[in-house]
């Protein structure tokens, strides 16, 4: 099917659910950057595209546009806890998780500990294991970012950027949502939504927020085939 066919399709199919024309523009605009890219609208699995091109995107603001694995792991975990404080939304769709050293998301630490069984991944970031470092190799560019992901993105590198391993560590390890479920050690639990909205003050959000979740899922799952 031609590109612009595919996108009125969608747009059409959109347009025609009740439920979308009642939810904000911002849940909006998540639910169009989870089914398709504008420029290129072959069907893709957005969240692991996200994730890469978030991580290389901080990547990017380090020097030599090299980090260290648990500094980026953090500000990962710490960009999605923002975007859900203001949208409602992560940025990466990833689940998050309590771990010895802090909170991370799950997704994301397996792409960086395990690049080979992630082609994407290997394709812009080299994360080998016998590195301590995450180096940008081939930037991925942002075709699956919103701008205000990557405003938010610019955020918390402007703010916890500076901050080294030691001290990440122990800022994320004092977050609310993360002693609640701190793990044995070398164990993980996972976060639960309605602990995090706790931690921001937003308990009362975690009703629409669920709802706006299941329905971009059902989108995302209405338009799998353009994967073909």
């Amino acid at each position: 099917m031609p590109r612009l066919i595919r996108q009125f399709s969608i747009n059409v199919y959109l347009a025609s659910r009740r439920w979308y024309n009642r939810v904000s523009e911002v849940a909006k605009r998540r639910i169009q950057n989870r089914i398709f890219r504008w420029r290129d609208v072959r069907f893709s699995p957005l969240e692991y595209a996200r994730i890469v091109e978030a991580s290389a995107f901080l990547v990017k603001q380090s020097p030599g546009q090299t980090t260290t694995k648990l500094p980026l792991l953090k500000l990962l975990y710490l960009a999605d806890r923002e975007s859900i404080r203001q949208t409602g939304q992560s940025i990466t769709g990833d689940a998050p998780a309590a771990m010895e050293h802090g909170p991370i998301l799950k997704c994301a630490y397996d792409m960086m500990k395990n690049p080979s069984a992630y082609p994407l991944w290997k394709k812009h970031l080299d994360s080998s294991k016998e590195k301590k470092e995450v180096t940008l190799t081939d930037d991925p560019g942002a075709d699956h970012l919103s701008k205000l992901d990557i405003a938010i993105l610019t955020k918390v590198w402007s703010e916890f950027g500076h901050l080294s391993a030691a001290q990440l560590r122990q800022y994320t390890h004092d977050l609310p949502e993360y002693l609640k479920n701190e793990p044995e050690t070398k164990t993980s639990n996972d976060i639960p939504l309605a602990d995090l909205l706790q931690a921001l003050g937003q308990s009362d959000r975690l009703e629409k927020i669920e709802r706006e979740a299941a329905q971009i899922r059902a989108a995302h799952r209405k338009f799998s085939e353009y994967s073909r």
